[in-house]
């Protein structure tokens, strides 16, 4: 899968572009036997990087075990596959709120005709030495409504993911600590109607009962036609730091509001094309992109 975008930036008085190859993928799947699946993936672009080593053991449709590196089961956006975004970029409360890439163990069930699925998880900090189970993670998500036989006319999702670490090396090195006990939430719900949809998902980061990120994002679309696709949204993101002045530190909270809109068009099966506006309203900074995508597979 092969990424590669234009992009515009304006603020205020001076204007720049650039062109950018953002992402180059390699996918390696397959299966050992009827109960074993593997997933490799490794990032090309620049210096070599293994993202995900996966394998997986499916003891029915119903259950399923995957050990090794790979996504954990927080959040909804974050999980979505790269070439299947609806941006082209992830909105800023799933790009810094997680815990994102880690190895471990995880279990997969569903439940009532896959209406109800949960998944719940045990991994390591990659920071951290000696490796030591220290975070832990569980994921809900259900279709507590749904009318229609192939496609539903209307539907409607909800779901929700905690994770719970001791040890701040599990998270990213940004997050503000306090003492012990950091504990993630996540809630996002969609609401489908023949070719619209409107989605939300929540994000807030907490150590010791006390905050430290919080975002949320709000998506409004629709299907145009079989090849066109708009939508907008509404991204939202808080942190709070500390600023440092004579001596003194004092904490802020510091946010950031950005308003997009984009259009995606699939002229054939493997080709993608995605055209973004975003205006940064708490910075007031205008953005541009053109990303055209190609992912084909070889079986």
């Amino acid at each position: 899968m092969a990424q590669f975008a234009g992009e515009v930036y304006d603020h205020n008085h001076y204007t720049s572009s650039t062109f950018t190859i953002r992402n180059l993928r390699m996918y390696f799947t397959g299966s050992v036997g009827e109960h074993f699946k593997f997933l490799f993936q490794g990032d090309l672009n620049g210096s070599y990087q293994m993202l995900d080593l996966k394998l997986s053991y499916i003891l029915n449709e119903h259950l399923r075990i995957d050990g090794g590196r790979f996504k954990t089961p927080f959040g909804e956006e974050y999980l979505v596959n790269d070439a299947k975004l609806l941006f082209v970029n992830r909105s800023m409360a799933a790009s810094n709120i997680g815990t994102f890439r880690k190895y471990g163990l995880q279990v997969q069930s569903s439940l009532l005709e896959k209406r109800l699925t949960i998944a719940a998880g045990a991994f390591n900090g990659e920071n951290t030495y000696p490796k030591k189970i220290s975070l832990f993670i569980g994921k809900v998500k259900t279709i507590p409504i749904t009318f229609g036989d192939i496609l539903p006319d209307l539907q409607i999702e909800a779901g929700g993911s905690v994770a719970y670490t001791n040890k701040e090396y599990d998270l990213p090195s940004y997050f503000t600590f306090v003492r012990n006990n950091h504990i993630l939430y996540n809630a996002s719900t969609k609401l489908i109607y023949h070719k619209y949809w409107f989605g939300s998902e929540y994000y807030v980061t907490t150590s010791n009962r006390v905050g430290s990120q919080e975002g949320i994002y709000v998506d409004l679309g629709g299907a145009i036609s079989a090849s066109w696709e708009v939508v907008g949204r509404f991204d939202w993101f808080a942190y709070r730091h500390d600023v440092y002045h004579d001596s003194t530190s004092q904490s802020i909270l510091s946010i950031s509001r950005n308003y997009l809109i984009g259009i995606n068009y699939y002229p054939i099966n493997y080709i993608k094309l995605q055209l973004d506006f975003e205006r940064d309203y708490t910075n007031k900074i205008n953005w541009a992109w053109l990303n055209f995508q190609y992912a084909i597979n070889f079986e």
